[in-house]
């Protein structure tokens, strides 16, 4: 403790203090106390306020301060005791919130929770105490006790009545019943216009409703008060984008980079904007210039790294992504971008460089593996790929998605028992694991190895992702080679209206229609799948080219 600041207080309360000796005086124990905590010498303020109450035991003063150092202290037991020796002193309805406060903070929610109901007792019309026990019911899960304490508040003269709509707000909301929630919000606002909690939830209520104008006025509302409020901004910021109000969200975004030119988000939201309206060029200036101010902020490089490679300028993406990696060499989200962008220019040797790299620089993350085994494979390699896959397995065994990756490059390679073998161990860790089950079903069903199983694995995977288009493909294939088509082409119809783009759905869909006696139809389908096979590097399915012209030579 600062020596010359306890002496002029001893100096101080001695003046003040006339005739008293200092024994006799129980202030100077209280200054020394708090100056003492203010300066975190909590042992010293202990003792000092201990004295203070042994000097003045009627005092709620002295007993809060000691309380509050104890708990500061972790000293819980004695934080208690002295807690209970106040409740026996003092009954007035604020010091029933106080030692609920003090039993809520040491985690002792029961206690608080009885005080309260205590407190209530005892003064059954204090609507202090009916709103903290409100806000304890409400905690505790019991939201009929809570609402009925609040509709009690809300007709009293409580001086955060806005608070109490608040909680109200939020009962209706774990009840299900937003536009309710709304309305009590709504009072709370009309109330308090400059909390957070309150504006962004009912702005949040009325977006989930679909009532964008009756947000975006909570936000202007709220604006008024204060006109640079993050929050505020940000959401308005967010109705606009949602409802198309490109130029307005470009006002707000742009206002909010100046308020704001350190975060991240606001940086982000900008670029995208820009990215949505044609107009990423113009951010590349403003980003530079704010780099050569700050040039080791990575996440402002990352942004002008996107806003390069927006704009196909894909020299000046990687140089920048680059540099930020120079900064941060560990940081995922940079290696990320780089490794995409060199994929993306074909530069794979590259890639795969940088992997490596940053698989020495952090062993533990075997991720890098994966993502090298996937480049390895676009680049042709698929050999290599298996290899590395099987690397990163070894470190992490359990990893049930590393063997499902591995029987897809094996699947590639031809070796398709060795390819199942992989499938059934990602199945083993994870039996719910719904991608290799139809992986797995689909393959026995091309193949027409075990249908009638592969039709089962099929319809497991449905029961983890009843709706996917493409689990619903596949289970529309194994009718279809079980001779069901009816119920293929009822499958069928269903996948047909989510996946219009797909050669292998366009084919399955033309091959049932063209069961169920529907040529011409299956002709258009089998031409539209040809079409799109013809702007494919590869064929999603070995043979697929000419499966669809056989049958389009057998439908003349």
């Amino acid at each position: 403790m600062n020596k010359v600041l306890i002496l002029l207080v001893f100096f101080l309360v001695n003046m003040s203090c006339g005739a008293l000796s200092r024994e006799e005086n129980p202030y100077f124990y209280y200054v020394m106390c708090k100056y003492a905590y203010l300066n975190k010498d909590f042992k010293s303020a202990e003792e000092l306020c201990e004295k203070t109450v042994s000097l003045m035991p009627d005092t709620r003063k002295a007993y809060k301060e000691l309380i509050k150092i104890l708990i500061k202290e972790n000293k819980i037991q004695k934080a208690e005791k002295y807690a209970q020796i106040y409740k026996s002193k003092f009954k007035s309805p604020d010091d029933y919130i106080f030692l609920a406060k003090v039993f809520n903070t040491i985690g002792n929610f029961r206690k608080a929770l009885k005080i309260l109901e205590e407190g209530l007792k005892k003064n059954p019309e204090n609507p202090q105490i009916m709103f903290y026990l409100a806000d304890m019911y409400l905690k505790r899960g019991k939201f009929k006790n809570a609402e009925d304490l609040l509709k009690k508040v809300i007709k009293t003269n409580f001086n955060q009545k806005e608070q109490a709509y608040y909680l109200l707000a939020r009962i209706e909301i774990l009840k299900g019943n937003l536009k309710k929630a709304a309305d009590y919000l709504e009072k709370a606002f009309s109330i308090e216009k400059q909390n957070p909690d309150i504006f962004v939830l009912l702005g949040e209520i009325y977006r989930q409703l679909g009532e964008y104008k009756k947000a975006e006025n909570v936000y202007l509302q709220a604006l008024k008060y204060n006109p640079d409020d993050f929050q505020a901004l940000s959401r308005l910021f967010q109705i606009y984008v949602e409802t198309d109000q490109y130029e307005k969200a470009k006002q707000i975004i742009d206002k909010l980079a100046k308020l704001y030119p350190f975060e991240k988000d606001v940086l982000l939201k900008q670029f995208y904007l820009y990215l949505k309206i044609n107009k990423v060029k113009q951010l590349i200036p403003k980003l530079k210039d704010y780099i050569k101010k700050h040039p080791n902020d990575t996440d402002a490089l990352l942004i002008l790294g996107m806003a390069y490679e927006a704009t196909g300028d894909y020299k000046n993406a990687e140089e920048v992504y680059q540099k930020a990696l120079k900064i941060k060499p560990d940081d995922e989200e940079i290696i990320d971008k780089l490794v995409s962008l060199l994929v993306k220019e074909k530069k794979y040797q590259k890639a795969i460089d940088i992997l490596q790299e940053a698989y020495i620089n952090n062993p533990q993350n075997y991720t890098y593996l994966e993502e090298m085994a996937d480049v390895e494979d676009l680049s042709g390699h698929t050999e290599e790929a298996v290899e590395t896959i099987k690397e990163a397995i070894e470190e992490n065994p359990k990893d049930e998605y590393l063997y499902f990756k591995l029987a897809t490059y094996l699947d590639k390679l031809g070796k398709w028992k060795e390819a199942e073998k992989a499938l059934k161990k990602a199945i083993e860790i994870r039996p719910n694991f719904s991608d290799a089950l139809n992986y797995l079903g689909y393959s026995y069903i091309i193949r027409n190895e075990n249908v009638d199983e592969g039709i089962e694995l099929v319809k497991k995977a449905l029961k983890y992702s009843p709706d996917n288009p493409a689990y619903l493909d596949s289970l529309a294939w194994g009718y279809y080679k079980k001779g069901d088509y009816k119920k293929a082409y009822e499958i069928i119809k269903k996948v047909i209206k989510k996946i219009k783009d797909d050669p292998v759905v366009l084919y399955h869909f033309g091959a049932i229609l063209e069961a169920i006696g529907e040529k011409e139809k299956a002709k258009e389908y089998y031409k539209k799948a040809l079409d799109l096979l013809k702007n494919m590097k590869e064929e999603p399915e070995k043979g697929l080219k000419e499966k669809i012209k056989q049958r389009l030579k057998n439908l003349k």
